[in-house]
């Protein structure tokens, strides 16, 4: 089953996968945004490209960018509603 809506040029739809051996499932709103982004693939190439990883010890870039989006479309005020909101 699959529910659309059209939000300014982008359709944003909640997809319930059934298939025998797995649960319903619904993708959200926030993984949509981020497949529309283009994905991880060409963010990796971007990084590689420029070396942005190159120090990095334990956060990613590409974690620290999906943190910063869930910030900014949220509204969070601080580290701990991120954490949460992302787990």
């Amino acid at each position: 089953m699959q529910t659309c809506w059209r939000s300014d040029k982008v359709d944003f739809c909640e997809i319930n996968k059934r298939n025998a051996g797995m649960r319903r499932s619904t993708i959200s709103m926030f993984a949509q945004l981020v497949q529309l982004m283009g994905g991880k693939i060409e963010f990796h190439n971007l990084v590689n490209k420029y070396q942005s990883d190159k120090g990095a010890k334990g956060l990613t870039t590409w974690s620290q960018f999906i943190a910063m989006l869930f910030c900014q479309l949220t509204g969070a005020d601080s580290l701990r509603e991120i954490s949460d909101g992302l787990y």
